[in-house]
């Protein structure tokens, strides 16, 4: 039915007007700046057409840029709207510095961007403006992890904002209280994302574009709405909360539609930070080191707060310890782009509890992170050296044991015992943090998690034991052995 053969390739835009029926109207694609249309109307009262009369004077323009923050300023407590309503922003709610000021982030290609703290409230406060019926609204976004609660972007009414979801979806409530959820979700963590969409009164239409391509669109009722106040980085609607958490660049609002092509052109250059900003320096150690061994480190710089993803430049990492005086491997320390991290040595020769710190010359949004044990790193003159190489859970590996403390010179380790010893063993499930499957340790299971089990193990003369070990399931684990006798190990 309805067989249509075109001479041209047709847009997205058009094919979605042909399927809906709405032939009447004109896609963006079909339009070039400065053209001049012809329309013509034919009244009708029910009977017989009237007459007709034609225009040839309509020509095609940009839509009007009702609304534009560039965050170019960098200090104040103002921003500059360089749209064509002059509407300047105020920083917080006062020209006076508040908790509630976003603050200001430096971003090579135009200056600076605004970051939100959603727990302070953070937002910018506008003077009222009347929401253009037919608008396009477009701005880069980045967060470092997904939202928790329900974030208002911007917006003035439960009829005129834009919220983002906790399943990362967006929710369109413009034009409408009961606007639709995008279908995908985009939660931009941790790199700049541009997006944009386009509303409309007269048709219903939506659509959304990611980094300047569509990816979705859609059509529900929309209805004009009042005059009223406008935040960025939350909305008026409930002010108390569910505001924005991440950063915001080059704010617009338009009052028409833009064309595909005058979006990818907003979204061809993405905001560069002055400085590498990371989510945080992650040390990971076991909690324990001997005097007489250099103890190892591992250390990442996270881009996002799991840690899913690492920084992609190169991190330079400088390292401290409390305590007596520490000797590292090096230290500063460079973490390569988009590497799982590098590992460091630290000599530390007297028994004490020492807490880790580092410093780092990207920006870093959150303190760092001291994973397994936290940032204590206890010493001591006697311990255990275990050796258990990471292995499939169908094999069985070897778990080398040596006891040693230190010499008489007070730099090395020497054995500590030989011949048959009673040792306790434990294990926690590290990650995943829950788990049922048991260790195998010497043909025979250990007992459940954290729970101490003693064993006789059998000593060389360097003090060393090699035990068979498994775990048929997929994981890490935490094994601590302890001495049970008097040895103090």
């Amino acid at each position: 039915d309805e067989l249509q053969i075109f001479n041209i390739a047709l847009s997205a835009e058009q094919i979605a007007n042909l399927y809906e029926g709405n032939e009447n109207i004109i896609a963006s694609e079909e339009t070039t700046l400065d053209e001049t249309w012809q329309s013509c109307v034919t009244p009708n009262d029910g009977i017989e057409d009237g007459l007709t009369k034609c225009s040839n004077s309509l020509t095609i323009i940009e839509a009007t840029l009702e609304l534009h923050y560039k965050f170019d300023e960098g200090t104040g407590q103002t921003v500059a709207d360089t749209g064509d309503y002059s509407r300047t922003g105020t920083i917080g709610d006062s020209s006076s510095t508040e908790s509630n000021d976003p603050t200001w982030q430096c971003e090579q290609n135009s200056g600076w961007a605004m970051d939100f703290d959603s727990s302070q409230t953070q937002h910018i406060s506008t003077a009222a403006f009347t929401p253009p019926p037919e608008t396009t609204i477009a701005f880069w976004m980045r967060r470092q992890s997904a939202p928790t609660n329900t974030e208002q972007i911007f917006g003035f009414s439960t009829s005129w904002e834009i919220s983002h979801m906790p399943s990362g979806q967006m929710t369109f409530n413009i034009n409408s209280a009961n606007g639709p959820n995008t279908t995908a979700a985009y939660n931009s963590i941790g790199s700049w994302t541009h997006f944009a969409a386009t509303f409309s009164v007269s048709t219903g239409a939506w659509q959304l574009y990611i980094n300047g391509s569509f990816v979705e669109d859609g059509s529900f009722t929309q209805n004009a709405q009042p005059s009223g106040p406008f935040l960025i980085g939350g909305s008026n609607s409930n002010q108390s909360s569910e505001h924005w958490d991440g950063q915001l660049e080059d704010f617009r609002i338009y009052s028409g539609t833009l064309s595909a092509a005058a979006i990818a052109t907003l979204a061809e250059t993405s905001p560069v930070d002055c400085f590498t900003i990371i989510d945080h320096i992650e040390i990971l150690n076991d909690g324990n080191g001997l005097t007489c061994l250099e103890e190892s480190i591992s250390i990442k710089a996270c881009a996002v707060a799991d840690c899913s993803s690492v920084a992609t430049e190169d991190i330079e990492v400088t390292l401290s310890a409390t305590g007596e005086t520490t000797t590292w491997s090096s230290n500063p320390v460079t973490i390569p782009a988009n590497s799982s991290g590098v590992d460091v040595t630290l000599t530390h020769r007297v028994a004490e509890t020492i807490t880790l710190s580092a410093s780092t010359s990207a920006v870093a949004l959150n303190d760092l992170v001291c994973n397994y044990s936290g940032c204590d790193l206890v010493f001591s003159d006697a311990g255990y050296i275990l050796t258990l190489t990471d292995h499939n859970s169908c094999e069985v590996a070897e778990l080398k044991i040596q006891a040693v403390q230190l010499d008489e010179t007070g730099t090395t380790c020497a054995p500590a015992y030989t011949g048959a010893q009673s040792v306790n063993f434990s294990y926690d499930y590290s990650n995943p943090e829950t788990g049922s499957t048991l260790p195998v340790l010497d043909s025979s299971n250990m007992a459940a998690e954290n729970v101490v089990q003693s064993r006789s193990i059998t000593f060389d003369s360097a003090a060393s034991a090699a035990l068979d070990f498994a775990y048929q399931d997929a994981g890490q684990l935490t094994i601590t052995v302890a001495d049970n006798a008097a040895a103090g190990l």
